[in-house]
């Protein structure tokens, strides 16, 4: 994918709205009962955007962790501050809102997602 989009247009009826994607990466060691990890993006306004990372566990889907984080004029969003904060998750929009990749760091995954 090639970046071509900006950050969201102010159109308040746009929103909120949502993009879903499977995360490939390494799992933590101690995640042995987890499955299938998922990240939901939920972008509220023009200025924001949150990720909501879920996983399998014994059958039904549940939420382990979420971030916020504030979308930039070139469509591009990141939770990793410069305190250093360990977790959290960035990337940036593709074409017009198709879609968003990125990378996500959680105490149960490393790796990177692509969400339509």
């Amino acid at each position: 994918m090639v970046l071509t989009g900006s950050a969201p247009s102010t159109n308040t009826e746009r929103f909120p709205f949502s993009f879903e994607g499977d995360i490939t990466g390494a799992k933590s060691p101690d995640a042995v009962d987890l499955s299938s990890p998922r990240i939901m993006l939920k972008i509220t306004s023009a200025e924001n955007i949150s990720a909501a990372i879920s996983w399998r566990l014994d059958g039904s889907r549940q939420v382990f962790a979420q971030y916020g984080a504030r979308i930039e004029d070139n469509g591009t969003f990141s939770s990793f501050g410069a305190g250093g904060n360990p977790a959290g998750f960035s990337g940036a929009f593709y074409g017009q809102f198709e879609a968003a990749a990125g990378h996500v760091v959680t105490p149960h995954i490393y790796g990177t997602y692509i969400a339509q």
